[in-house]
């Protein structure tokens, strides 16, 4: 009788047990496509870029910038929505002489170079599409704009940096509208890893700023001028780069 019951049990623990994996067995498709729903997809990229003044500050300083900026980017779930960052410079001018500096004991000539600066760092919401060997894409993008001249003194001969300084320095708040085209260059679906070539432009417009350009530093025997010009700093942005997804 005991081992009759025994046996029962053990057969209603065996069924109860089988129900428990065959769910479980059921639920792990589902479980499969819930984690595929919830993977989401980084990116990075570096662009050259070309800063072109717009408005007043081109009437004020008509000097194209050069540079390059890096991005990252984060995919919301599987939805077409990005959020960003990224930051970037352009040197819109330089310029060098060398001048004589007299010491206690000996006099020396030395470098003098001048660097016209803007840095840019915006965040930024980005609509593409996921997939697909051709994913244009539009940003909106808020941050904000640098606007640096320094200048460094170095040996003649040696190159050697003896000092350095900000002549000046002013930040203007940065927002505006991007958009472009990223062109799948290596990655099939399934693959971890996509490369991207990437081209669009961005349109910033930018607060009031004080700023100096070529020609500004003007020197008067020992005395040094600076020509500060004050504007908005709206700009134009093209830029052309490589993207990688993972």
């Amino acid at each position: 009788m005991i081992q009759k019951w025994s046996g029962l049990i053990l057969r209603q623990s065996a069924r109860r047990w089988l129900s428990a994996i065959m769910l479980c067995a059921g639920l792990l498709p589902a479980a499969r496509i819930a984690t595929a729903q919830q993977q989401t997809k980084f990116g990075v990229g570096t662009d050259f870029i070309i800063g072109v003044p717009v408005g007043e500050f081109h009437d004020q300083n008509s000097d194209t910038g050069l540079g390059a900026s890096f991005s990252g980017v984060y995919a919301i779930g599987r939805s077409p929505f990005h959020v960003g960052g990224e930051f970037g410079f352009a040197i819109y001018g330089m310029e060098s002489h060398r001048e004589l500096f007299r010491g206690t004991t000996h006099d020396v000539v030395l470098r003098v170079d001048t660097t016209y600066s803007i840095l840019l760092g915006n965040v930024f919401l980005r609509i593409q599409p996921r997939e697909g060997s051709i994913r244009p894409y539009v940003d909106g993008l808020i941050g904000l704009k640098y606007l640096v001249t320094s200048t460094s003194l170095s040996g003649d001969e040696t190159h050697e940096t003896v000092a350095s300084e900000i002549d000046s320095g002013d930040t203007a708040l940065s927002y505006g509208v991007g958009g472009g085209v990223q062109f799948l260059l290596t990655g099939r679906k399934g693959r971890p890893v996509e490369l991207l070539l990437d081209i669009g432009a961005r349109y910033l417009r930018g607060g009031q700023a004080e700023y100096l350009r070529k020609g500004s530093i003007t020197y008067v025997d020992d005395i040094i001028i600076y020509n500060v010009l004050r504007s908005n700093t709206d700009m134009f942005v093209p830029k052309i780069g490589l993207a990688v997804r993972f």
